[in-house]
């Protein structure tokens, strides 16, 4: 009886975690339509998750981070700068007032300064927790609407890997649990008088 237990709990949660990624698509067997439990809930799922990962995972505040920051950040920075530096140059007035006033080299250096202050303000700006707390839902918005488009089994290929790794260990559990209740059966029947 236990190792009857034990096959029949195995089993009963292998079954249960591959109805939950499978079948991929939507089928019919005799009067019902059949998807896996996590595909079939892909809208209401997509929106959960893109909340989560938008609210902890991927905040504007890390993305603006990693942009500036990152591997290539001087590349941004630069993009910055570049766009920056026409507002100086075409106000006219401002350009000659400060060439007048601190001479070529000065408007230079006062443009290197302007610039490296507004990469600092951008820091500032995407720091800010209420702007990333108001800006999140604009993030989970955009993941959730790429998390509903993607193809089921694309969609699973996303989710799978967070169950994949615990999988043996829940269906032994189960096979335990199955072992231990046919150990309980098999005591219950061969010591308890009837």
């Amino acid at each position: 009886m236990p190792v009857g237990g034990f096959a029949i709990g195995f089993l009963t949660n292998w079954l249960a975690i591959n109805l939950i990624f499978s079948p991929l698509r939507p089928r019919r067997i005799l009067f019902w339509k059949v998807q896996g439990l996590f595909l079939r809930r892909q809208e209401e799922i997509s929106e959960v998750w893109a909340r989560l990962v938008a609210a902890e995972l991927i905040t504007v505040e890390k993305v603006a981070d990693a942009m500036i920051n990152g591997g290539h950040g001087d590349r941004t920075r630069a993009i910055i700068q570049k766009h920056l530096r026409p507002l100086l140059d075409n106000s006219v007035v401002m350009k000659l007032t400060a060439q007048v006033t601190v001479g070529m080299t000065g408007y230079t250096e006062l443009k290197k300064a302007m610039n490296q202050k507004a990469v600092l303000a951008t820091r500032d700006v995407f720091g800010d927790p209420s702007f990333n707390r108001e800006r999140a839902p604009v993030v989970a918005s955009v993941l959730a609407g790429q998390m509903k488009a993607l193809q089921p089994a694309e969609f699973q290929d996303i989710l799978r890997p967070a169950f994949r790794e615990e999988e043996l260990q829940l269906m032994v559990v189960g096979g335990l649990f199955g072992a231990l209740a046919g150990a309980v059966q098999f005591f219950s029947l061969t010591s308890l008088p009837f």
